[in-house]
């Protein structure tokens, strides 16, 4: 069988072959993205940030609550952080003394405030932009980013369960 592709001819196996050598960029290309170790390094300093609450306030790392904080980055388009929600808020429940970020990407001011009033999770959302994405290495939603009191990273990860919440924890 021929394909035509941009007024070329194609056979099947020049298909074949094109598509492993896609195949094989794009297999380098992920290579490249940030692995789960790569997130940000566990032990330095997490980069502050400036980005807007749900009353459009800019808020700063620095201002976040005092103790162990709990940054979520995910996206109002993600299926996976939908889903993740339920689980998040029971572990905010179990653990009072965790303060629980999230930090929603693709969302407008009016979609961070709705979600906060309509949720019934007891978590401070902040708009993201792409600098905090790119400072975090952020690559996939939802991941999850321990800070210690001081801010530093404890542990981080692409967390999708109760389970491995508390696994950042040990």
């Amino acid at each position: 069988m021929n394909y035509q592709l941009y007024n070329l001819q194609l056979t099947n196996e020049e298909v074949l072959e094109s598509t492993g050598s896609m195949i094989s960029i794009f297999e380098s290309l992920m290579d490249t993205n940030v692995a789960k170790d790569d997130i940000i390094d566990v032990g330095s300093q997490a980069p502050n940030f400036k980005l807007k609450n749900t009353e459009g306030d800019i808020t700063t790392l620095k201002e976040l609550p005092e103790g162990k904080k709990l940054l979520v980055f995910s996206s109002q388009n993600c299926p996976h952080c939908k889903d993740f929600y339920p689980k998040l808020g029971q572990f905010a429940k179990a653990n009072k003394n965790v303060s629980i970020i999230i930090i929603q990407a693709n969302a407008s001011l009016s979609d961070i405030k709705q979600f906060s009033e309509t949720s019934k999770y007891n978590f401070k959302i902040l708009q993201a932009n792409s600098d905090v994405f790119y400072d975090y290495n952020i690559s996939a939603t939802p991941t999850s980013i321990l800070l210690d009191t001081n801010n530093a990273v404890l542990n981080s990860g692409v967390v999708g369960s109760y389970e491995q919440i508390e696994q950042l924890f040990f």
